[in-house]
């Protein structure tokens, strides 16, 4: 079994019997939590941990968290100690502060360079593809929102998912730009699964209106409507959204097939636990990455993409990992709807 060690100020602590991992598609930066008990229980200053401290957690070979630790909680017993050690990753920084900016706007960035100007105050570099589409015009920073909450705005606009890769970046990536090794299959590798089939996000009729120019007057402006239909849904539920910006029939049409497609997608959720922390090839499960499903029992048959992975060290189970699941389609970009200049 895999070794996880936790390295902080030139030393290592190993031997942890409870473990828990996250990474996570949504959080942009993994979390840890490791126990151990009766350990160092003869020393003195048996804790050489502090919240704060700056961290690596290794899996094997495999640095899978460059952070801090959030959160140390010991215990002492009549004849045993205990510890219990948090943290997350570097790029935790970013989902916990505010994003501040000089002017609250930045004119005529990428999604890449506005990532930049943003993590470059936390020291967190950025990793992206050669090419994050066109430039934003300008972005504007909502007050008190978090840096993440605001790279994550612009993100999902071109389509784009905010990651880290364990080493203390913040990584720009298109959803389930890799694919897994391992095929999930039920009475093969599959411990356990459960699914969640959810309606009451999704509706049988959407209905996108809005104008084409900012006059106010309704006999000067052209009303714009465009609608789209779920017909998994069969009972009368519509749903009318007001565009938030001036648009045309294109893009209404494109704003109401983008409710239905992504409402649908993300209306379907699974839970799969396997047995080890790796795939066949000795890699580790990791989120992003487009995985092949075969679980009739809960309605699962076909290619889905890894959104949460949890690896799990306990006494009665050994290492397990919890894999979350929904459809690539979940995750398609925004429609882009640009705003259009004063007639």
């Amino acid at each position: 079994m895999d070794k996880v060690n936790l390295f902080i100020n030139g030393k290592i602590y190993d031997g942890w019997k409870e473990v828990e991992i996250k990474r996570s598609l949504k959080a942009a930066s993994g979390s840890f939590s490791l126990s151990i008990t009766d350990r160092w229980t003869d020393a003195l200053s048996p804790w050489g941990i502090a919240p704060g401290d700056a961290c690596e957690l290794q899996i094997g070979s495999d640095k899978i968290i460059t952070g801090f630790v959030d959160n140390v909680s010991p215990e002492m017993q009549k004849d045993s100690t205990s510890i219990a050690v948090s943290g997350r990753d570097k790029t935790a920084d970013l989902v916990d502060c505010s994003a501040i900016y000089s002017s609250g706007q930045i004119v005529g960035a990428t999604l890449t360079r506005l990532a930049q100007l943003l993590c470059a105050p936390f020291g967190v570099p950025v990793i992206a593809p050669s090419s994050t589409g066109a430039v934003i015009d300008t972005f504007t920073i909502q007050q008190g929102e978090t840096a993440f909450d605001a790279l994550e705005r612009a993100a999902r606009k071109r389509g784009y998912l905010l990651t880290t890769d364990g080493l203390g970046s913040l990584v720009i990536a298109r959803p389930g730009s890799n694919r897994s090794t391992t095929r999930l299959e039920q009475g093969i590798n599959i411990l356990s699964g459960s699914a969640s089939f959810d309606q009451k996000n999704r509706y049988s009729k959407y209905i996108v209106k809005g104008q084409d120019s900012g006059l106010t007057d309704p006999a000067l402006a052209y009303s714009v409507q465009a609608t789209a239909t779920d017909a998994t849904v069969k009972r009368y539920r519509p749903l009318l959204i007001q565009s938030e910006q001036l648009t045309n029939i294109n893009d209404a049409k494109q704003r109401a097939n983008w409710e239905a497609t992504v409402r649908a997608a993300r209306a379907s959720k699974f839970n799969i636990t396997v047995q080890g922390w790796r795939q066949g090839d000795g890699s580790l499960w990791r989120p992003n990455q487009l995985v092949l499903c075969k679980a009739p029992r809960i309605g699962l048959d076909g290619e889905l993409l890894i959104v949460d992975v949890s690896l799990k060290l306990g006494s009665d189970s050994g290492s397990t990992s919890v894999l979350t699941l929904e459809r690539k389609d979940a995750y398609s970009p925004e429609p882009e709807v640009p705003e259009k200049g004063d007639p």
